[in-house]
């Protein structure tokens, strides 16, 4: 008896094809699962840019506001100042 005497039916490519298909489709799987992540990686880095501007925004917004602040306090005492004479002399033109 020789072994091409003996079939049994067994077909090693169809367990080789089966396997390959099974890991192609893996394959395919994953790359659908990096394309994915690789999307969602671009929409947060976009988000974050979003963020970083609109903080810059802000930041620059706080700084206008205290630059106007910091001349008020200076600003209004000035013109009380400026208005005191004004008055004083006025009043003292008045009065004489």
């Amino acid at each position: 008896m020789t072994p091409d005497d003996f079939d049994d039916g067994y077909d090693p490519s169809e367990d080789t094809d089966a396997t390959i298909r099974r890991l192609e489709a893996e394959v395919v799987r994953l790359h659908a699962a990096l394309d994915q992540l690789a999307a969602e990686f671009r929409e947060q880095k976009a988000e974050q840019e979003e963020l970083k501007r609109r903080i810059e925004e802000v930041e620059r917004a706080i700084a206008r506001g205290e630059a106007r602040r910091k001349r008020a306090r200076y600003t209004v005492p000035l013109w009380l100042l400026f208005w005191s004479v004004v008055w004083a002399v006025v009043l003292n033109y008045l009065m004489s």
